[in-house]
C-alpha cells in the first residue's frame, strides 16, 4: 500500500479532518474516507491532502483508475515536492501496468525523501532488476550501516531482498528476507488453523448431506483457491479476458459471511458449533440473504449490474469450501498447485500487510500449507461442486491446451483473447502479483527454490521434509495434466 500524504501538507484547520480520513484508510474504511475528504474539499477545494486521500480511496474501491490518477496529478500541482503523493501516483500507475512511468515517479519521490523505505518497496515492485543500480546500492549500504529504525529496516529489507533475488544472489537475498520477516509484529496462530481442521473432521463425522443451501444455482461464480503466489492471479487474469467473466479479485465476502452466520448461530443458542459444523443449523433463508449481500458487493465493485459470472480468489476461501458449497451449490472451484518451496519462498519474500501472518517464519509456511491441502482434500469429499486442479508448472509449459481445458471446465466458449492475459483490460490489479500479470507468460519463476535450499532448512522441515514436498508437487502436476481428451 502506498504511503498517504501526511498532515504536514495541510493548514492547521484541516489537520483534524485529514488525520481522521487517514485513520479511516488505514482501517480499510474507504467509503467513509471519501466522504470525509469531500467534506474538507467543500471548504478547501484545492487541499492536496484531501484530494490525494479521496483519489486513493476511490482507487482502492476499484473505481475508474484514470480518474483517480488525474486527481492525484492535480494534488501534485498544489504540493509538487510531496514524496508521499508521488508515491501514491506511482502505486496507481503500477496497478494499471504503466510500470515505466511508475518507476520514474518513485525515483522522484526517493530523490525528495531518500529515507522513505515504503517508497523503495513500491519502487522495486515495478519490474525485474538486472543490475544493482546506484539507488539500490545506496539503500543497501545504509541498511548494512544500521541507519534504519526497526520499522524502516523491515521495509527496506523486504525491498532489497526482492532486488537481490532478481539479481540471483541468494545468500544476500535470504539474509535480507530473514531480517525482514523477523521484524514483523504479525503472529501466526497455528492452534486456530488446527481447530478449524478438527471442526471440519467433526462435520464429516456428523454428516453434511442434509445441510441447507441457498437455492442459488444459475450463473454460478468461480472460486480460485490455493496458496498465495501459486498462480491464482494469473488464472483470474486469463479468465478476465473472457467477455462472460468479471474478475472481482480477492473478495472479503466469504469470510464476512462466515462471521455473520457464526454470530447468528451464537445468538440462536448454537454455541458449540464451529466454523464448519454450524452449517448443520444454518437455514436456506440465512444463506440466500448472504448471497444477495455478496451480489451487491460485487455489483458495487463492478460499477453496474452483474450479468456475468464473477471470480473470487481470496486465499482464505480454501478453508471455507463447505460454506461456499452451501451458498453456491453449483459454483466451479479451481484449485491451484505449485511447487511448495516455490510458493513458500515467494510468500517469504513478500511483505504482506494483512491476513497472511503465516508467511513471516519459514516453519509457519509449511504448517499452514499442509493444513490447507488437507482441508481442501477433505472438503472435496463432502461437497458436490465441480473441481478442477491446475498445476502452475503445467500451465506455463503447455499454455494454450491448459487454457482450453480451463474454459471447457467452466462451460465457457473458446476465446483466443484468453491466451494474452498480459493484455487484460481489468482496471487494476491490487495483489502482490500486479507486475507479473502485465508480462507475457514466462517460466523463470519455476524451481526458484533450488539455489536457496541450503538456507531454508526450517521451511523444509515445516513442510514435513523433502519426501513430502516432492510427493505433493508430483501429485499436483499429475492432477493438473490433460488426459484422454
Amino acid at each position: 500500500m502506498a504511503q498517504l500524504p501526511s498532515a504536514t501538507l495541510l493548514n492547521k484547520k484541516e489537520i483534524v479532518g485529514v488525520n481522521h480520513a487517514l485513520d479511516l484508510v488505514r482501517n480499510q474504511r474507504f467509503d467513509e474516507a471519501v466522504k470525509m475528504c469531500e467534506q474538507i474539499l467543500r471548504v478547501e477545494p484545492n487541499n492536496p491532502g484531501a484530494i490525494a486521500i479521496r483519489a486513493y480511496s476511490n482507487w482502492y474501491l476499484n473505481r475508474d483508475p484514470l480518474v483517480c490518477i488525474a486527481e492525484t496529478r492535480r494534488a501534485l500541482t498544489f504540493a509538487p515536492k510531496s514524496s508521499r503523493i508521488l508515491d501514491y501516483l506511482g502505486a496507481m500507475l503500477s496497478s494499471i501496468g504503466e510500470n515505466e512511468e511508475a518507476r520514474s515517479v518513485f525515483e522522484q519521490a526517493l530523490t525528495l525523501q531518500p529515507e522513505n523505505t515504503s517508497v523503495l518497496l513500491d519502487y522495486v515492485d515495478t519490474g525485474k532488476f538486472t543490475e544493482e543500480t546506484p539507488l539500490v546500492r545506496t539503500f543497501y549500504e545504509r541498511f548494512k550501516r544500521g541507519e534504519y529504525a526497526n520499522a524502516q529496516k523491515e521495509i527496506a529489507a523486504f525491498a532489497l531482498s526482492k532486488v537481490y533475488d532478481d539479481l540471483k544472489q541468494p545468500e544476500i537475498a535470504i539474509e535480507l528476507a530473514d531480517v525482514a520477516n523477523s521484524l514483523s509484529d504479525l503472529e501466526y496462530r497455528p492452534k486456530e488453523v488446527e481447530m478449524r481442521s478438527r471442526d471440519l473432521r467433526r462435520l464429516a463425522e456428523l454428516g453434511f448431506e442434509g445441510c441447507a443451501d441457498s437455492g442459488k444455482r444459475a450463473n454460478p461464480p468461480i472460486f480460485i483457491i490455493g496458496m498465495p503466489r501459486s498462480g491464482t492471479t494469473l488464472v483470474e487474469t486469463i479468465l478476465s479476458r473472457h467477455p462472460d467473466v468479471f474478475a472481482a479479485g480477492e473478495m472479503p465476502t466469504i469470510p464476512e459471511a462466515e462471521m455473520e452466520l457464526g454470530m447468528m448461530m451464537v445468538a440462536s443458542g448454537n454455541r458449540d458449533s464451529g466454523a464448519h459444523t454450524m452449517l448443520r443449523h444454518v437455514s436456506k433463508e440465512q444463506l440466500a440473504k448472504q448471497v444477495q449481500r455478496i451480489r451487491k458487493v460485487v455489483e458495487r465493485q463492478k460499477g453496474g449490474p452483474l450479468r456475468q459470472r464473477f471470480t473470487d480468489k481470496m486465499p482464505m476461501n480454501a478453508f471455507m469450501l463447505p460454506l461456499i458449497s452451501r451458498l453456491y451449490p453449483t459454483a466451479h472451484i479451481i484449485h491451484m498447485h505449485r511447487h511448495p518451496l516455490d510458493v513458500g519462498l515467494s510468500c517469504y519474500f513478500k511483505r504482506f500487510t494483512k491476513g497472511l501472518d503465516f508467511s513471516f517464519r519459514q516453519e509457519w509456511i509449511g504448517h499452514y500449507y499442509r493444513h490447507m491441502q488437507q482441508d481442501v482434500e477433505l472438503s472435496r469429499g463432502l461437497i458436490a461442486n465441480p473441481f478442477l486442479d491446475v498445476s502452475y508448472e503445467n500451465l506455463i509449459e503447455d499454455f494454450e491446451p491448459q487454457v482450453r481445458r480451463l474454459l471447457k471446465f467452466l462451460g465457457l466458449k473458446w476465446n483466443p483473447a484468453c491466451l494474452n492475459p498480459e493484455k487484460s483490460d481489468r482496471s487494476t490489479v491490487m495483489t502482490a502479483s500486479k507486475w507479473q500479470v502485465r508480462q507475457p507468460i514466462y517460466s523463470s519463476s519455476r524451481a526458484k527454490w533450488k539455489p536457496y535450499e541450503p538456507y531454508i532448512g526450517k521451511m523444509i522441515e515445516g513442510f514435513g521434509g523433502m519426501d513430502w514436498i516432492e510427493k505433493d508437487f508430483e501429485a499436483g502436476r499429475a492432477a493438473g495434466r490433460i488426459t484422454g481428451e
